[in-house]
């Protein structure tokens, strides 16, 4: 086959008016999450000056994840999830103009900081398996891995842009503009979301009601039976944990270590964003990965070796350079594995086996708290190095004790769904 017509094929989602909606809409929610995270983080530190208080703001952003996000999956398997969507995107719609107008206003103090970040993350946590159980009801079966793939590149544009464009304004027009800029970008996801119709996002109704406990313990139970989705869900839960978390002191890195200020830290975390952008690419042009378990594997080594390197770089460009590179590893990694969770995964559990996967995500504030205290009372430096190496280690000990990840392939089956 041709580039031409394994790219027109790879964007055959978009032919699905109702697919369509939901990426944009997901571009512009994604894109505003990952401005707030340098928005929030910068923040803090210009307030607080502290890696401590840094980490406990972003681990409040994601905590929500750990505590609410099963029931997040729970209420996706019952009830409307366009609807679902509307509420978080107006949550966070309302927190990110509050905290633009108590900047303005003069008024913000650091308790507020902190409930608005708790806020925006109990949204998230509602918003995200809703969402990710609405892609296959609109696409065909034959273009849902793409519809996937072409759904990670909106995290990936959106951590490109997102942070570089945020540290570019925070550094030009003040940090109270970024907040107004996000709070836009939510207006949109709103009104794609409105779009959208009601029909897709219904989930399938079951025989019989049963309590959101029951719900929850089967959701577990077909996580538990699947070797397969078992084995994808342990291992994502390593660069989440390990990883993602070096990007929550980059700050520290930009204005301490390498002194190239706000807008040197948007172009760090938006390297990294370019490189998940160049990965998603790769991934749209090539033929379909035969073994993609292996990449999963792989991908997450070599995410950890190359922040290890960051970590002990005190050259700005080179720093970028290793964090394009993690970049492109860590989308490999994301969208192979969601992919091949979602393919895998009956259509009546995907609310909650989605909740269970962002539960990985929930690791991140444990691992966030655990880089804070390594930088407090060591140096940054030590922290990220030390987080990258066991990064490293524990995908090894994972795969040793989960064999069947490296034999980890997209389900086959015949079952279609709406394509609307």
């Amino acid at each position: 086959m041709s580039l031409k017509s394994e790219l027109s094929s790879s964007f055959q989602p978009f032919h699905y008016k109702q697919y369509r909606y939901l990426w944009i809409g997901q571009l512009t929610t994604v894109s505003a999450q990952m401005m707030d995270m340098i928005t929030r983080s910068w923040l803090i530190y210009s307030m607080t000056q502290s890696a401590l208080q840094l980490s406990f703001v972003m681990a409040l952003q994601a905590l929500p994840l750990l505590f609410f996000g099963l029931m997040g999956g729970v209420l996706a398997d019952r009830f409307d999830r366009r609807k679902l969507l509307l509420i978080s995107q107006i949550t966070n719609f309302v927190v990110n103009m509050l905290m633009g107008i108590l900047l303005v206003a003069g008024w913000l103090e650091v308790w507020m900081v902190y409930t608005t970040s708790l806020l925006a993350g109990t949204a998230m946590a509602v918003q995200q398996p809703a969402r990710n159980s609405i892609i296959p009801a609109t696409v065909p079966r034959k273009s849902l891995q793409d519809a996937i793939v072409l759904n990670s590149s909106t995290l990936n544009i959106g951590q490109a842009a997102g942070p570089a464009i945020g540290g570019f304004i925070i550094a030009g027009m003040g940090i109270s503009s970024t907040f107004f800029l996000q709070a836009a970008l939510f207006l949109i996801s709103i009104w794609m979301t409105i779009q959208m119709s009601s029909m897709i996002s219904i989930p399938p109704k079951k025989k019989k009601k049963e309590s959101i406990v029951t719900s929850i313990a089967q959701g577990l139970r077909y996580v538990r039976r699947n070797e397969i989705i078992l084995s994808l869900l342990l291992l994502a839960t390593v660069p989440l944990f390990f990883g993602n978390p070096v990007q929550s002191v980059i700050p520290i890195f930009a204005e301490d270590i390498l002194k190239v200020g706000a807008d040197g830290a948007g172009i760090l975390l938006g390297a990294m964003g370019i490189g998940t952008i160049v990965s998603t690419l790769l991934l749209i042009t090539l033929p379909t990965i035969k073994k993609p378990g292996r990449i999963i594997v792989s991908s997450t080594i070599f995410y950890g070796l190359f922040l290890l390197l960051f970590a002990i770089s005190t050259y700005f460009w080179l720093s970028v350079c290793f964090m394009f590179l993690a970049g492109v590893c860590l989308a490999l990694f994301r969208t192979l594995n969601q992919s091949m969770i979602i393919s895998n995964t009956e259509n009546e559990y995907l609310g909650r086996v989605n909740s269970i996967y962002l539960l990985d995500r929930g690791m991140v504030p444990l691992g966030i708290i655990l880089l804070g205290i390594l930088s407090e009372y060591w140096t940054v430096v030590f922290g990220v190095g030390m987080m990258s190496v066991l990064c490293i280690l524990v995908t090894l000990l994972t795969l040793i004790k989960s064999k069947a990840l490296w034999r980890v392939e997209e389900k086959q089956s015949e079952e279609t769904y709406a394509s609307q």
